[in-house]
């Protein structure tokens, strides 16, 4: 019989890579009054979700900023029900400094086999 030795203060390895950031799509059709009306939603998915990493916690401070903005993310294509992921796209860099000066957020739908 031998004794196990297990290093506690190196973290797991699933801890240690980000997950990201998932969303479900909800879409809502419905009639008011004589009126057709149709919502496009992205419900957050926590368990799935990273938790806030290093990572992808700056996504989650810099989305509300996003939203009321020329350059809020598409969602005119969700689809009910459909995974989506919250991604980073269009990075374009000072061609001097090599910084990142713009960006978008995108959200790409996850396909599950």
């Amino acid at each position: 019989m031998s004794i196990l030795q297990i290093d506690l203060s190196q973290p797991k390895p699933d801890e240690t890579q980000c997950k990201g950031l998932f969303f479900r799509g909800v879409v809502n059709n419905y009639l008011s009054g004589s009126e057709f009306v149709s919502t496009k939603r992205m419900r957050p998915l926590k368990r799935m979700s990273c938790k806030g990493c290093e990572k992808c916690a700056w996504m989650l401070e810099q989305l509300p900023e996003f939203i009321n903005t020329d350059y809020a993310p598409d969602i005119s294509d969700t689809v009910n029900g459909a995974l989506y992921q919250l991604k980073v796209g269009n990075i374009s860099k000072d061609w001097e400094t090599g910084y990142i000066d713009d960006y978008e957020f995108i959200f790409t739908e996850v396909i599950i086999p």
